[in-house]
């Protein structure tokens, strides 16, 4: 009977009635739970991510689909870089465009995406190959009716222009803004000088009186200076500030007016490598260049999801507490049979 009562104490209602029985453990158990729980959220592992290199402007897409079309269609900047990532978990994607001179973050709200964790990248794969398939079938066609508007490299010069012409737009705004200002404290300046002057000149004399004149009129004269001393020191104040201001205006001024200076030799530069840029006659040309409109595929990894995190978790918690009532119980045992043998 004993030995039937052991074989079902063992297994899991064994284990249950071992776990139930050492609440001590249990409390180590959600210890070890919290602790592994907290190291998984704070440090998320990596497993899926994708950076693709396309070619495409600063526009947001509401639909994957949408975005996967506007790739075929070819329509994009080859002057930026952008890197994708990609969650299967999660409702949206995102990536970083890199622009000459400045950096924006595209978001794109998605479709929802399947958890398989290969769909997006066999979608792109897939786009990749389609793309190449019809750059390798038309090239022919293309190089027979292309025009100078259809070089990539033009393109990527014309949009340089083009960003140059709006950032000097924003800074001449800013030009007329600081000619504005400068003019205001500029009209503000001499009136003060003015009252600056006014009011010492009249300190002198109430100085001079005081000098002059007995003790009961030299406290009067006194309570005037004071007053006209604090009215000197606002004024001298508010002058120094208006004279920094301006200062600071045109050393603006200046630095804007030589940044836009420079944007207009670069634009001018440009213009030049334009004019001596040769369409692709060969394949080879044509084909090097047109590649650099199909994405690029680079490794995959992504973060987990905080659920998916909690539990692994609360799982990994639960095998570490299991494994440490088994090692406790066992020297337990050992213990006692030693005891029996003493």
């Amino acid at each position: 009977m004993e030995e039937k009562q052991i074989e079902k104490e063992i297994g899991l209602i064994g284990l249950t009635k071992l776990i139930i029985k050492r609440k001590a453990i249990l409390l180590v158990s959600a210890f070890l739970f919290i602790s592994i729980a907290c190291v998984v959220l704070l440090i998320p592992p990596k497993i899926f991510q994708l950076a693709i290199l396309i070619d495409t402007e600063g526009t947001t897409y509401n639909k994957l689909d949408d975005f996967i079309i506007k790739i075929k269609e070819g329509g994009f900047n080859d002057r930026v870089f952008r890197a994708l990532k990609l969650d299967p978990f999660e409702v949206k994607m995102s990536f970083d465009a890199s622009y000459p001179r400045e950096s924006k973050i595209v978001k794109i709200s998605t479709k929802k995406l399947s958890k398989d964790i290969d769909l997006g990248l066999k979608m792109l794969k897939n786009l990749y190959e389609e793309i190449y398939k019809e750059n390798e079938e038309n090239i022919d066609d293309i190089l027979f009716s292309m025009d100078r508007k259809d070089s990539p490299l033009i393109g990527s010069y014309n949009n340089m222009i083009l960003f140059n012409k709006n950032e000097i737009k924003v800074k001449e705004e800013r030009l007329i803004v600081i000619d504005e200002e400068i003019k205001k404290n500029s009209e503000k300046l001499p009136e003060l000088e003015e009252n600056y002057e006014k009011v010492s000149k009249q300190n002198e004399k109430y100085i001079m009186g005081k000098v002059n004149l007995d003790k009961g009129i030299n406290e009067k004269f006194s309570n005037l200076i004071q007053k006209n001393n604090e009215l000197l020191n606002r004024n001298y104040s508010l002058m120094q500030k208006l004279k920094e201001n301006i200062s600071n205006l045109k050393s603006e001024k200046e630095s804007i007016s030589s940044v836009i200076r420079n944007m207009n030799l670069e634009n001018e530069k440009f213009a030049i490598e334009i004019s001596k840029i040769n369409l692709p006659k060969f394949r080879e040309d044509y084909k090097s260049v047109i590649l650099l409109r199909a994405p690029y595929l680079d490794n995959v990894q992504t973060i987990l999801k905080k659920s998916i995190k909690i539990i692994i978790s609360g799982v990994l918690g639960f095998i570490f507490g299991i494994f440490l009532i088994l090692i406790i119980e066992l020297f337990s045992k050992a213990n006692v049979e030693l005891k029996n043998e003493i």
